[in-house]
């Protein structure tokens, strides 16, 4: 009894193995999500998808540790409460007030690499652009 239930078992395997390779052999794939690349840069109504994200990234400059919060808080129109160890940040926040900062501070540098990320940014995406008449675009 157990081997005529073992072998029904094969039986059906291979039967299922055998129809699952000779199915599905002629698949055409419908991609949405993606633009292929010869005609992302030549056509003018991909323009606005290529110069978008330069000015996305413009919302975290009013980020509190990018060029807004270097510009209140070493003024007197900020000042970030330190309560013990909250808010302390290794000392950014007090010497952003006092002046005390080095080029080595970690505010400093994140808008300097905020700069030079977005330069290069715009740097690639202008370079794209020459390649599309942006008249043809709005």
């Amino acid at each position: 009894m157990k081997i005529m239930k073992f072998n029904l078992l094969i039986k059906v395997l291979v039967v299922f193995m055998a129809v699952s390779v000779v199915s599905c052999t002629k698949l055409k794939e419908k991609v949405f999500d993606e633009v292929p690349g010869t005609s992302l840069i030549t056509n003018p109504a991909n323009a606005p998808g290529l110069v978008d994200p330069a000015y996305a990234e413009l919302r975290q400059l009013i980020s509190l540790w990018n060029e807004w919060g270097l510009e209140e808080a070493s003024t007197d129109e900020l000042q970030v409460p330190t309560r013990g160890t909250d808010w302390y940040d290794n000392g950014s926040w007090q010497a952003m007030h006092w002046h005390t900062w080095t080029s080595q501070h970690a505010i400093i540098n994140s808008c300097v690499e905020y700069y030079y990320d977005r330069y290069e940014q715009s740097k690639y995406r202008y370079l794209l652009s020459e390649k599309i008449p942006l008249y043809s675009c709005y």
